[in-house]
């Protein structure tokens, strides 16, 4: 290939992207972002261990101590929810309770986020 031919070939390769660029530009901004979605198992049954999995969002589930065992979170402080969360208490059939120790609200959920709760015992919250 002469050095004319590849020059024609790059500038049409170029004449291509450039055309084609708004484009593309045009559906990044309108392909809707993907949530990310984090979630965790809850195995240290604390206030602490809830928050740490709750971080991110998504699917949060609970197996206490490794076997399952039934436990009493209190709150000293609402669990924030700031994007959309499941928190499934199920923990192989053991009872999950959260409790506000009439204290505190349960779940703090905010604005743009959805929390979906199940299984749960939730007690003493506040308004």
């Amino acid at each position: 290939m002469d050095a004319i031919s590849a020059r024609r070939n790059s500038r049409s390769t170029f004449g291509i992207i450039l055309a084609l660029s708004p484009l593309l530009l045009l559906l990044m901004l309108l392909s809707p972002a993907v949530p990310v979605q984090a979630g965790g198992v809850v195995t240290n049954c604390t206030e602490a261990g809830l928050d740490s999995a709750l971080t991110g969002g998504g699917a949060v589930t609970f197996n206490c101590g490794g076997v399952h065992a039934t436990a009493t979170i209190l709150l000293t402080s609402a669990a924030s929810i700031f994007t959309d969360t499941t928190v499934d208490g199920a923990n192989g059939g053991h009872t999950i309770t959260l409790d506000g120790q009439g204290m505190t609200r349960i779940f703090y959920v905010g604005v743009v986020a959805h929390l979906t709760a199940a299984n749960l015992i939730l007690t003493d919250g506040t308004r």
